[in-house]
């Protein structure tokens, strides 16, 4: 099935983003990955120090037209992904739908391979709590830096509440968040480490259907390149992956997207799920959405929206083309 057939499906996509996704299905089809990388100006990861002493990386891809530098689109990977070539090449296919905005990309804790993005044990315990300011802080530092003023943050997975996080805490530094971009986000409900270890466990059998349905061959050899399984599981087992997942046992999405808009008073959020999800239950995420709706939408500014996607699975942003869709509606909505 062509790219343009998967997305027109689900009746959600503009013909203009459906043709612009294709194109870069096109583009990539004739690509190594390596040269998509270096196209669309993916360098190295840029290491900073944090606060703590500690080191965390983000990649800047900063558009080769003229551009808004005081703006920023960050996308933040899910629990365990480093910035390797698999991220990357995720996050360049997003950047490509709309290479006009800068786009800056975190990683998260990994094996000695991918250095960074470690937690001290004080904010280990405050992550393992719920509270991952720490994790986002180095962002909104360069951020600053950089005289980035104004983004829009994107997560999927465990970074859905980076994203939300980080649209609160900017609020603190005078930076506005436009949008908000939620792909499965976690945390809807409360569970025990052990559900929510099983739940990952499940949604593994439809990552590769994903990947597949993309059919791209350049992403399947940036997957082959990137993290391996082992360093996959140094980092997530890591105290600091451990305090991560930790996070995510509680059900606070509501109430921190409710957060985030209430101190980002011009912010809008879209979220999206798939009904046969392994790890966010379609119930409690119509209920938070329809909760939020209530209380931000009016006549004149609809700031909540979202969808839930009939028999797609926790795992759908493998399908790089669906998840690129999905982010620029997201922006556009």
């Amino acid at each position: 099935m062509s790219t343009a057939s998967r997305l027109e499906r689900f009746g959600l996509f503009s013909d203009d983003l459906i043709g612009r996704v294709s194109e870069i299905a096109e583009q990539q089809a004739r690509n190594d990955y390596r040269d998509f990388l270096v196209e669309q100006g993916v360098g190295s990861p840029i290491m900073l120090a944090t606060a703590s002493g500690k080191l965390a990386s983000l990649v800047d891809i900063v558009p080769t037209c003229d551009y808004d530098n005081s703006r920023a689109r960050v996308m933040h990977a899910p629990h365990g992904n480093p910035l390797d070539t698999n991220t990357l090449y995720q996050a360049a296919t997003v950047f490509a739908v709309d290479p006009t905005v800068r786009m800056i990309v975190t990683a998260n804790p990994s094996s000695h391979r991918y250095p960074g993005n470690h937690l001290t044990v004080s904010e280990r315990r405050d992550v393992s709590r719920g509270d991952v300011t720490a994790t986002i802080l180095p962002v909104l530092d360069y951020m600053g830096q950089q005289g980035i003023h104004t983004s829009d943050q994107i997560g999927y997975s465990w970074g859905v509440k980076k994203a939300t996080s980080t649209a609160i805490n900017a609020a603190e530094t005078n930076h506005t968040v436009h949008s908000m971009v939620h792909i499965e986000p976690v945390h809807v409900i409360d569970r025990g480490m052990l559900a929510l270890g099983r739940a990952f466990s499940a949604s593994n059998s439809g990552l590769q259907g994903y990947i597949e349905d993309a059919d791209c061959p350049a992403f399947m050899e940036a997957r082959k390149d990137g993290i391996s399984a082992l360093d996959f599981y140094q980092g997530v087992l890591s105290p600091s992956g451990v305090a991560i997942a930790r996070s995510m046992r509680h059900g606070t999405y509501e109430d921190e997207v409710r957060a985030a808009l209430t101190k980002q008073s011009g912010s809008r959020v879209f979220a999206a799920v798939g009904d046969a999800s392994e790890l966010v239950p379609t119930r409690p995420f119509v209920e938070a959405l329809s909760n939020l709706e209530a209380d931000f939408n009016e006549d004149t500014a609809h700031r909540v929206s979202g969808i839930v996607l009939p028999n797609e699975r926790h795992s759908l942003a493998n399908d790089i083309y669906l998840q690129a869709a999905l982010v620029h509606h997201g922006l556009r909505a």
